[in-house]
Formats: structure tokens, sequence, C-alpha cells
């Protein structure tokens, strides 16, 4: 995150901290402000370029001298640490914090910090920016605070393609904070996605294979026993109710009861009509939308 460097003064010498990413030369052209971190960690920018990225980044400490403790050498004191100052600055200039592999935790405190330096954040964390990439490699592990984290601050494409890592979510255990920071708007949209697939799921498995006209060697009553499995191995299913359910889960319930088919009457058309309306079951599940 930071070299040291010094810098001799007649009879002695001052150590100073420097940004690996942002120092002298880093970028095409020389810098024009040096931002001081919290913890005495100098980053060379470029009013330019933050400016192009946003007319408002920023904007206090780059036009109003008064900001500066060092007007000789153009340094601006910047009240934030050098860690989340880094990771804003990289966002800003569209490179990767990667290097410096900050946690989310350090991510996220860099985005909610944004809009203190009149920054904001959905205007830079688009899919295929540095940033949403790196929140998203956290999207499996840490569902719910990327989520709650995307909600805040409106990045919706980042809500979206978490909220399918939410599909196994306990929605009873959001508390407070969290319900708080996600906000209503996007708090209904998680629940209305676990509710519309839950419901979903009940449509699809409510219909039992039609029967067939009973004959010799399956009788009405042979059926009627093949009904109430079918209906004991969807009850299963729906016992689960899980909105994040696989199709394989699906498969390998219907596998067992197809089995007993077979080894019980091992009709052949009680057995095509189930495998038919399992493939149907799995197809449509499979194509239910799992995004808010």
């Amino acid at each position: 995150m930071s070299q040291e460097a010094t810098t001799a003064n007649p009879g002695d010498e001052i150590v100073v901290a420097m940004s690996t990413s942002f120092y002298p030369g880093s970028y095409s052209f020389p810098s024009d402000i040096i931002f001081a971190s919290t913890d005495n960690v100098l980053f060379y920018v470029h009013s330019r370029v933050i400016a192009q990225s946003e007319e408002t980044a920023f904007l206090p400490y780059l036009h109003h001298p008064q900001n500066a403790y060092d007007r000789e050498h153009n340094i601006v004191a910047i009240p934030e640490g050098s860690t989340t100052l880094s990771i804003i600055l990289h966002t800003l200039y569209g490179s990767s914090s990667a290097p410096n592999s900050p946690n989310f935790m350090t991510l996220s405190a860099a985005v909610d910090r944004m809009p203190v330096y009149g920054i904001t954040p959905k205007r830079h964390i688009l899919p295929g920016t540095h940033l949403f990439n790196q929140l998203m490699m956290y999207a499996p592990l840490q569902a719910i605070y990327v989520y709650a984290l995307a909600a805040h601050h409106g990045l919706a494409e980042v809500a979206m393609k978490t909220s399918s890592h939410l599909l196994g979510f306990n929605l009873s255990t959001i508390d407070d904070d969290i319900a708080q920071k996600i906000g209503p708007t996007y708090l209904k949209r998680l629940f209305l996605l676990h509710l519309r697939r839950t419901e979903t799921l009940k449509k699809l498995l409510s219909q039992a294979p039609h029967p067939h006209a009973p004959k010799k060697d399956c009788t009405f009553e042979d059926q009627k026993k093949f009904n109430r499995a079918w209906v004991l191995t969807t009850a299963y299913l729906l016992f689960e109710g899980r909105p994040d359910l696989s199709t394989h889960r699906i498969q390998v319930a219907f596998d067992s009861l197809t089995n007993a088919l077979v080894s019980n009457s091992g009709c052949r058309d009680c057995l095509g009509t189930a495998n038919a309306k399992i493939r149907e079951i799995i197809v449509n599940w499979a194509s239910v939308k799992c995004t808010i």
C-alpha cells in the first residue's frame, strides 16, 4: 500500500510514507497536487483526472488552498486513512486496488465514504469495472452484506447479481441494522424473490401425472397408490420449501418414486407419464428467475 521515501533537510532526515500506486511518475503526466492521509501516506494525484472522473470529487480539497497544510509543496490533508483513500482514488482513476488485497469490510468502508468526498458510487461501480468485480468476489460468502451495500448506494447490478446468492438465506435473521441499510425498496425485492420462487415451486409440484385408462396389470387402485406416493414425494419437497431448491434435489426425490414404481408394478404408461411430468417440473423450475 505504501513505501517509505526519505527527504533530506539540513541537519536532519524526514521519513515520508508514499503510496505504491500514486507516486511521482506513476501516471503519464506529472501530478499537480498531493493528498496526505491521516496515517501520513502521500498520494501524488492529478486534479484533471479526478475532475474528469467526477466533477464534484474532492472538490473542496482540490480548489480551496486553505485545506493545504503544506502550500509550498501543494500537499492537502484528507481526513481519511490511506487504505480507504487508496481504494477511492483507484476507483476514480479506473484502476484496481486488488494488488493491495483489501477485504470486503475495507471495500465496503471505502464505498460508504465516497459520498463524503462528492463521489456517487453508482456512477463508478458498474459491470466490468474493477471495484464491481472485487465486490462480486465476496458475494458468494458475504451475500447479505454485499447486497446491503449495493442497496444502500443504488448499485442495481451488484444487488441483482448478489441476490441469487441469497436464495438459501434465512430472511428472518436480518437484523435491524442490516434492514435499515438495505432500505424498504431492496428489502421488498428480496422478500418478493423468495416468495415468487416458493409459490412457483408449489404450483409446479401441485399437479400429479395424468392417470391412464385402467388395465389388467395396472388397475385404478394401482394408480391411486402411485398417486399417493407422488403426493408424499411432493409434500416432502414442499416441506423443505427452499427458494434455492436445486433441480438435482428434485430429481433425486423423484428417482426414489420412479424406482419404486418399476419394482412394484412396472407399468410403462405410469412410468412414461411420471418421467414426462418430472422433466416438465425440472425444466420449468430451472427457468424461474433467480434474481431480484
